[in-house]
């Protein structure tokens, strides 16, 4: 149990240092990066390959909360930083790269527009406090409305459904309404 302990204690100790020699070296070294955002591990993998492979040379930064900290768990998120005079370009490779993501699922979306319903009288009124729509059938014509400019995203497996289902973000400017893969239930909007 004390080597447990001492273990978990000098990964903790390693962690804290590697992040701060890492900071230290962006610091030093790169004192004109800028924060370009902050996701999960395996999002921020990702973005990293994504904008290397533009010419973005960027700097991952492990972030997340002092409870993972304090118990030596890894932290959960990365900050990404790119340096100041490729801030811009880092940005539209992002934005295009989310919105060619998108179109798979937006399309799909629409291909079974017919299947669209909610079975939640709370996700219903919350539409028309969000949406502004009083029907289901007003709902759905406000998302169609505004499919070409949402920004539609898999944002993963719904815990304790045994078929498998993800569920599926729609953004708009005004709302975010989450749907059920399969069923295509809108199962919430905020």
């Amino acid at each position: 149990m004390c080597w447990l302990f001492l273990k978990k204690k000098n990964l903790k100790n390693s962690d804290k240092e590697t992040e701060s020699k890492a900071q230290t070296e962006m610091e030093e070294n790169n004192s004109n990066m800028r924060f370009l955002l902050e996701c999960s591990k395996g999002r921020g993998v990702i973005v990293k390959e994504i904008l290397q492979s533009e010419g973005v040379p960027c700097f991952l930064l492990a972030s997340g909360n002092g409870v993972r900290s304090k118990l030596a768990l890894p932290l959960e998120n990365y900050k990404i930083y790119v340096p100041s005079e490729l801030y811009e370009k880092g940005v539209k490779i992002l934005e295009d790269f989310k919105e060619e993501a998108s179109l798979p699922v937006k399309e799909n979306l629409l291909e079974n527009r017919d299947k669209w319903h909610i079975a939640s009288r709370f996700a219903l009124k919350r539409a028309k406090r969000y949406a502004k729509t009083n029907t289901e059938e007003e709902l759905f014509l406000y998302i169609e409305k505004n499919m070409k400019t949402a920004i539609v995203e898999d944002i993963g497996l719904i815990s304790g459904a045994i078929d498998g289902s993800h569920y599926i973000l729609v953004t708009t400017d005004e709302v975010q309404i989450f749907f059920n893969s399969i069923s295509y239930e809108i199962i919430d909007v905020l």
